[in-house]
Parts: C-alpha cells; sequence; structure tokens
C-alpha cells in the first residue's frame, strides 16, 4: 500500500507565531484520526530552539573561565543573540542530525513523520534556509507556514515570561523583544510564495509543496483547532501526493 502519510513537514513562521502548539495539538489528536485529518501517524520532531540555546548556554561556562562571550549574552533567564551565523550553523546541524538519525534507517520512513521547526527572519530568511537545508531533505518535504501579526507574536512571546521561563522547554520558551524586533519582524515569505495561500516554493531546482495558515485568534480549545487545521493539511497533502506520483 502507498504510504499516506507526509515524510518530512517543515514548520515554520515566525517566533510566537504557534509552530509548537501545533505539534502539540497533534500529539494530543488519536493516531487513527490523525492519519486519516492530516496524513500524519507516528511522528518525531526536531527543532533548533534547543541547540541555540545550549550553544548560548554553554558560554555562561566559558565566560566563568575567562573566555569571552560571542554568541549572546544573557537577560535574565534567556540570551540575547550577538552572532546571527548561529541561525546557518543550525540549518547546516538538521542535515547531520536528520541525516544520521532519520533518512539513514531505512525503516523510519515507512510509516512515519518527521517534523521540522524552526524560524527565521530579514536576510537569515526562508529563502536562505532553503539553500542551506540537503537537497535530499527537501525532496521528501512539504512546508506549512503559521501566519498571525507581529504584534500577537510579540503578544504570545511576552506571555511566556511566567515562572515556566525559568525552564525553557520547545512548548515555553521567550524569545528577548530585541531579537523578535531584529530577526522576526521582516520576512521573505510572501515575497517567496507570491503571496499565495498554497502553492509550491522552488529552492535548489525542486518544487516544495506548502500552505500558508493564518493562525489567529489564538485558542487552545481541540476542535477549533482541528477546525482550523484540517482543509489545509488535506491541500497540502494533495500538493505533496501529486508532487511525488
Amino acid at each position: 500500500m502507498t504510504k499516506q502519510s507526509f515524510d518530512n513537514i517543515i514548520v515554520i513562521g515566525r517566533g510566537g507565531c504557534g509552530k509548537s502548539e501545533l505539534i502539540d495539538f497533534l500529539k494530543k489528536t488519536p493516531e487513527a484520526e490523525r492519519l486519516q485529518k492530516f496524513h500524519v501517524g507516528p511522528f518525531a520532531e526536531i527543532d533548533d530552539f534547543p541547540w541555540i540555546h545550549t550553544m548560548l548556554k554553554d558560554e555562561d561556562i566559558w565566560e566563568k573561565l575567562g573566555r569571552p562571550r560571542v554568541l549572546g549574552e544573557r537577560i535574565g533567564n534567556t540570551y540575547r543573540t550577538k552572532d546571527y551565523r548561529m541561525y546557518d550553523f543550525t540549518l547546516l546541524k538538521f542535515n547531520v542530525a536528520i541525516s544520521e538519525n532519520y533518512m539513514s534507517d531505512p525503516e523510519f520512513y515507512k510509516k512515519n513523520t518527521l517534523f521540522i521547526e524552526f524560524a527565521r527572519g530579514r536576510e537569515h530568511a526562508y529563502k536562505h534556509a532553503f539553500s542551506l537545508l540537503d537537497k535530499e531533505i527537501l525532496k521528501r518535504s512539504a512546508v506549512f507556514y503559521l501566519d498571525n501579526t507581529f504584534e500577537e507574536s510579540l503578544r504570545r512571546n511576552t506571555s511566556r515570561a511566567t515562572d515556566k521561563d525559568t525552564k525553557q522547554t520547545i512548548l515555553h520558551h521567550k524569545v528577548p523583544v530585541e531579537v523578535m524586533e531584529y530577526l522576526y519582524k521582516d520576512h521573505d515569505w510572501y515575497e517567496l510564495t507570491d503571496k499565495r495561500p498554497s502553492g509550491y516554493v522552488e529552492a535548489q531546482g525542486l518544487k516544495i509543496p506548502f500552505v500558508t495558515v493564518w493562525n489567529m485568534p489564538e485558542t487552545t480549545e481541540h476542535n477549533a483547532l482541528a477546525e482550523r487545521y484540517t482543509k489545509p493539511f488535506e491541500t497540502l497533502w494533495e500538493l505533496y501526493a501529486g508532487n511525488n506520483k
């Protein structure tokens, strides 16, 4: 039987758009329903936030050894990035990690989906990001872009500044406002897609299926989220399946 689920779904959008919440919603959806409605069965996820946060935390140790901070500076319980090349570093690290942990396993893609999650902006945005991701990864990928207003992203990001912020996690991690303003306010997604709600974006000579989803208003109500995401996933699957005949 032909596989009825995606191989890779690249989940992107500015910080605070709801990427991690989307994946959390899918985790809480029964597997049979998830496969039928969203073409996602068992899945794994890979997100570059933990890598970035770990690199910035490691500099705390280097600083104690008398070495200067290079990548970022500490602000309370989080960090402000200084060297934005680390975002290119993590894209290249995606290539290594996905190749070694998933693509090298002939069994993984027989029934599983891999979610690849990141956010980019300015000159570091999505055209540039797709130029750095391995072509073999892109061949097996579809893109799910979540959008909201920058003001809403800031609000959601600020709402993460709770006691949970003392332990940065996938669902509860706060990006400093300065980084939000600098890195995520402006991006090239609508230039890359010609403002189409769905279709294909071109990268490295490939046509990669995509959908753009307006992820407002914020809600955690499961049925409301199911209604919001079902049609976009159906559209993305039609594009993806057509691209892989």
